[in-house]
């Protein structure tokens, strides 16, 4: 299912892209430590686009 060509192979990239996410916020946050950046968490900003559909910006922000 996740071999390539198929239908789900593209999810893959999404461990390089969380883990290299993971690795800016956190150098982001050291290097500006009183902006947002230290509320960021990447899974959250990359598991929560599976509920962009019902979901408003928002519900991200409060």
């Amino acid at each position: 299912m996740f071999s390539p060509g198929q239908t789900y192979s593209a999810l893959l990239w999404f461990f390089p892209v969380g883990v290299a996410l993971s690795v800016i916020l956190h150098f982001a946050a050291k290097r500006w430590p009183k902006s947002p950046l230290k509320y960021a968490i990447a899974p959250v900003i990359l598991g929560g686009s599976s509920s962009i559909p019902p979901a408003s910006p928002m519900n991200y922000l409060a």
